[in-house]
This record gives structure tokens, sequence and C-alpha cells, in this order.
């Protein structure tokens, strides 16, 4: 999570946690969904996560001692990273989505590749 450059990401204890959320839905239901229903699963449960992120963000912004300082600002000054850094770092979460069988090898990269 930090690493020595003082800098940090959560990627790993996030994909951990939708990991996790996958597998006590596959408990309680009795089976692991695959394919389509994973991939479908997945995306619900990012999607989720970032609902609860931005409610998170929201509550922080009324915080007094923030004093007019808006957790949203800093949220946009990560997503307008460099695009290219940006592309690479989604060519790096492909794979790492591979490694983990949440996407399978024959699916295109356009996203990574930027088209």
């Amino acid at each position: 999570m930090l690493h020595d450059d003082g800098s940090f990401a959560f990627r790993s204890e996030i994909l951990d946690a939708v990991d996790a959320i996958v597998q006590a839905y596959g408990d309680h239901v009795g089976d692991l969904p695959s394919g389509l229903d994973r991939e479908l699963l997945i995306t619900f449960v990012l999607g989720r996560m970032q609902c609860e992120l931005d409610v998170i963000a929201e509550a922080m912004a009324v915080s007094p001692t923030l004093d007019g300082i808006d957790p949203q600002e800093l949220y946009e000054e990560c997503v307008s990273e460099n695009s290219a850094a940006r592309r690479q770092q989604v060519t790096q979460m492909i794979e790492l989505l591979r490694q983990r069988g949440w996407i399978s090898e024959g699916q295109p990269e356009e996203i990574a590749s930027g088209s």
C-alpha cells in the first residue's frame, strides 16, 4: 500500500477485497459464478465500491477541519494524470486481472492502447 518513495496505491487491497466478496457470494449462493456472470459480478462490486467511496468523499467534504478543501478536487487530480502513464497503469492492471482470472487472455486491449 505505502511505497518506499512515499506514494501509495490500493490496487492490491481492492483486488483482494473484490476476490473476498466474490468468494463470499459464491459461498452464499452455493457456487461461484463463471464467465460473463463472474465478470458482471466483479463489475457490480467495483461499481458499488466506487459509490461507497463517493459517499465517503462527500461526507468528508463537510468537515470544518478541511476548511474549504474539496476532496473531490484531489480525486480529479488523480484522474487527470498523464494519459500515457494512465495507459501504462491500465496495461499493468489488465495483466493483474488476467493473473487473477478476472478477464480472459482473448479479450481486446483497446483501453490500454488508447483506442
